[in-house]
């Protein structure tokens, strides 16, 4: 078991992590792809889908995918169409022209991040990899946790 040092530590990290990315994600977009537009093309890039249910995924509000939309759309990378299922919505789609500028951009930044970890070996990767993914599942156990207090419950 950790000592409460080291769990103190591994949030401050965690949270320098946070900061890094959101300096970046500020600093330098990617050719004017923002995080929303990043986000929403990514979410299409796995299927068509309405514009509130990339909110829920994005957590972020409707209005902001919208505008993120608006944009994309101006640029040819995403269109709307009426909802087979529903005629009164609308599903969004990515272009071909929205695939290749996200794959693109995610290849740049993979190509940076590969170059940037090139003395990394294999099992340093996959060591990464696998306590990440544990981190990531204590971490939900954790966020469980509080809004079960914030809500009353006991959870344990």
């Amino acid at each position: 078991m950790i000592d409460q040092d080291h769990a103190a530590r591994i949030i401050g990290e965690m949270v320098e992590i946070g900061r890094v990315f959101h300096t970046a994600r500020q600093n330098a977009p990617m050719q004017g792809l923002t995080g929303t537009k990043f986000g929403v093309l990514g979410q299409l890039y796995r299927g068509d889908a309405r514009m509130s249910r990339i909110a829920e995924h994005l957590d972020v509000s409707a209005s902001v995918v919208t505008r993120a939309v608006q944009a994309l759309e101006e640029d040819g990378l995403v269109r709307r169409r009426t909802d087979p299922d529903d005629a009164r919505a609308v599903l969004l789609s990515i272009t071909d022209d929205g695939t290749a500028h996200l794959l693109q951009r995610r290849a740049a930044v993979v190509d940076l991040f590969a170059a940037r970890l090139a003395d990394w070996s294999g099992p340093d990767a996959d060591q990464v990899l696998a306590t990440l993914a544990r981190l990531r599942t204590d971490l939900a156990g954790v966020f469980d946790e509080l809004a079960a207090c914030a809500t009353g419950a006991v959870a344990r």
